[in-house]
């Protein structure tokens, strides 16, 4: 199965054109124009990179103008451009244990691989918690006399919950934790100017912290870390950092773009929440739950696997390109669906007119 096109709200297949409900481009960014543009004027200028890591002479005029579009956005003091949002939970992490030297990881058990892999690889002790469930972290939290940091996904990308971050912000003074937040998924979506799941809950705590991609609403690539200029620094002095090549052109300019047409557009933004909310309300009223929240994203599980795949097949062939993934928390795997903000509502319609008609026909609904 190959993708032939560029990601949006309709895509080609195999040579065959399919309505496009799967993946993460929240705003259609990898198929704009000017992004495109944007990585093509930087290759025909610097080439396709540095082929060095920036601890020699890896940094360029596209990282440094990056790394400063990011600050501006998020309205922080400094920022880090890195290889993969994948790294950003390794390099944060690690960062604060050279910091704060915390002696226990707490991790909500349905968060992304790569926390539960930045969170193993920083040695010392790491203790599940139930999923967004503030409760039972705080008892294992009141239980330990050691230094601590939470970890969690600020958006847990299958089902789409938000974590409940203020609730964790009061764990912060009381319990002498530090929070770490991997918001792949927040950032650009969440909040009222689009900074993600912190901004969401109106957390501003000194020892909040997070890591997220300019690969999903952003439309580029790379991770990025924000923070004050010492937090940041340790960083950039890191293995993670000094450990890897700087970024292809192409990608730091694209991802430069995003943020800006991001940062000047807000209406895309509204117009994503309009989608999630209408496509939610309509998934809603054909029996599938949905997580009342504005994340365009939506799961839901069946009796099995193989009915699950059926229902998957079924909408492929009728045009409709959906998800079934075997994802953190899912427990044997889950439909989902993610609309994005240039989606119609015809395109919506037809993909929940197409849905049900799949599911009455294998007698699944509510």
């Amino acid at each position: 199965m190959l993708m032939q096109s560029s990601c949006s709200s309709s895509i080609i297949i195999d040579n065959n054109e399919y309505l496009y409900f799967s993946g993460t481009s929240y705003y259609s960014l990898h198929s704009n124009e000017e992004m495109k543009q944007a990585s093509t004027r930087a290759i025909n200028t610097f080439g396709l990179g540095s082929a060095v890591s920036r601890a020699t002479y890896g940094n360029t005029p596209l990282l440094y103008n990056l790394e400063k579009e990011i600050s501006g956005f998020f309205e922080s003091e400094c920022s880090v451009y890195l290889p993969s949002g994948y790294l950003s939970n390794l390099a944060g992490m690690g960062a604060l244990l050279r910091i704060y030297k915390y002696e226990i990881i707490f991790i909500d058990e349905g968060s992304h691989y790569s926390v539960f892999d930045g969170a193993k690889a920083m040695g010392v002790d790491v203790v599940k918690f139930n999923h967004c469930d503030a409760e039972d972290l705080e008892k294992k939290l009141s239980r330990t006399g050691k230094r601590s940091l939470i970890a969690t996904d600020g958006v847990f990308p299958l089902f789409g919950e938000v974590s409940p971050l203020n609730k964790y912000n009061k764990f912060l003074d009381k319990y002498n934790t530090l929070l770490w937040v991997d918001d792949a998924h927040g950032v650009g979506v969440l909040g009222d100017t689009g900074k993600g799941s912190l901004e969401h809950h109106n957390v501003k705590h000194k020892k909040a912290f997070f890591g997220a991609t300019l690969s999903k609403a952003f439309g580029g690539y790379g991770g990025f870390i924000t923070g004050d200029y010492s937090f940041i620094e340790n960083i950039k002095n890191g293995d993670v950092v000094k450990g890897t090549n700087s970024m292809p052109s192409s990608v730091m300019a694209s991802s430069l773009k995003g943020l800006e047409i991001l940062r000047l557009n807000p209406k895309m933004r509204f117009k994503l929440r309009d989608n999630a909310i209408y496509l939610k309300q309509k998934l809603n009223e054909i029996g599938i739950s949905t997580v009342d929240n504005n994340m365009p994203i939506v799961a839901w599980q069946l009796d099995n696997e193989k009915l699950m795949v059926r229902i998957q097949t079924n909408l492929f062939n009728k045009g409709i390109a959906i998800q079934f993934l075997k994802y953190s928390g899912s427990n044997g795997g889950a439909l989902r669906v993610v609309t994005f903000s240039n989606h119609s509502k015809e395109q919506i319609g037809k993909l929940i007119t197409t849905l049900e008609s799949e599911l009455i026909t294998e007698s699944c609904l509510l």
